[in-house]
């Protein structure tokens, strides 16, 4: 996998992306030890872990696709579930009666950070334009020869 695709977005995306898988099953939001984030939060658990899941898989699509469809299709996805997750997350904390952890904090801020990652990495286009050098990634249906490729004959 080459890492020159990669921008500000992508790598905004991951850390906060990794932050929230920490988050998730390392780190404890409330003032019982005993009781992990897994357990703590059954419902948000689900919205962390799926802002996390379509945060790595954009950077992936971004490294590995030659084409921006993909990526910016995860990137969309990404930044909606995991800003939903981060408002989801600021009201739990708000409304619980619970004593607050670092695991809570760093939750909120690792999945904002995966918001304004995947927000970024759509508004960063780098000067790619289509042209020769730049082709737009075609998939072509019932083995068909993609547009474009095809060599033009005078004939």
């Amino acid at each position: 996998m080459k890492t020159s695709p990669l921008r500000l977005g992508e790598y905004l995306a991951a850390l906060g992306s990794v932050a929230l898988l920490v988050t998730l099953f390392a780190l404890n939001w409330y003032c019982q030890p005993t009781l992990a984030t897994w357990r703590a939060i059954p419902t948000l658990r689900w919205f962390l872990l799926v802002a996390a899941v379509l945060g790595l898989a954009a950077v992936v699509a971004q490294a590995a696709m030659r084409g921006p469809a993909l990526p910016v299709t995860l990137d969309l996805l990404g930044m909606l579930v995991a800003g939903l997750t981060t408002v989801l997350v600021a009201i739990r904390m708000i409304t619980t009666g619970a004593t607050l952890w670092t695991g809570a904090w760093v939750g909120v801020g690792a999945a904002a950070l995966t918001t304004l990652g995947a927000y970024r990495a759509m508004r960063t286009e780098q000067g790619w334009t289509p042209g020769p050098d730049h082709p737009v990634e075609v998939v072509p249906l019932d083995g068909e020869q993609p547009h474009g490729t095809e060599e033009e004959s005078d004939g």
